[in-house]
Parts: C-alpha cells; sequence; structure tokens
C-alpha cells in the first residue's frame, strides 16, 4: 500500500487572488509528484478539479505501471490523506 499525503500552495480564486497559480504537492514515502496549474481564464471549480484530477490520475498511473522504487507487488494499492485544502 502506498500513502500519498497531499498539501496545496496559492489559492483556488481567479479575481482579485495574490497568487497566478494553484499548486498541489504530494509525499508518497520516497517519491514527491507535483501538479501546477495556471489559473487565468479558469474559474475557482476549474482550478480546484483540474489540478486535483490530474495529481490523482498521476498517482493511480504511477501506482498501476510501477514507477515507484522498490520493490513491486501486484497488488499494490493507494490512499490520498489531505488536509482541507482553504479551510481557515
Amino acid at each position: 500500500m502506498f500513502l500519498m499525503y497531499v498539501d496545496e500552495s496559492g489559492d483556488i480564486g481567479t479575481e482579485n487572488s495574490p497568487t497566478n497559480y494553484f499548486i498541489l504537492s504530494a509525499m508518497i514515502f520516497q517519491n514527491v509528484i507535483t501538479v501546477v496549474t495556471q489559473k487565468s481564464g479558469k474559474s475557482k471549480d476549474q482550478v480546484f478539479d483540474w489540478t486535483w484530477r490530474g495529481l490523482i490520475q498521476r498517482f493511480e498511473n504511477t501506482i498501476r505501471y510501477r514507477n515507484f522504487g522498490g520493490p513491486v507487488n501486484p497488488d499494490d494499492k493507494g490512499i490520498i490523506l489531505a488536509d482541507r485544502t482553504d479551510d481557515k
């Protein structure tokens, strides 16, 4: 089983936002996966959904194609642990 912890940088706001990007980074034991979404021209929902979908897809594909280092187990699974993202 793989455990992935995810944290964000920036915010998903597209108007009057102090940041140009919304970034998700994940730690998976020895691996780090990062997906960056350019926010301009997108809604808050698009920024959030597209970035999360990209990260989850990359995590799933890396497990499926056994691209993580170390021993290979044909039954490898993954779990995502994330903080509450935009919570104050």
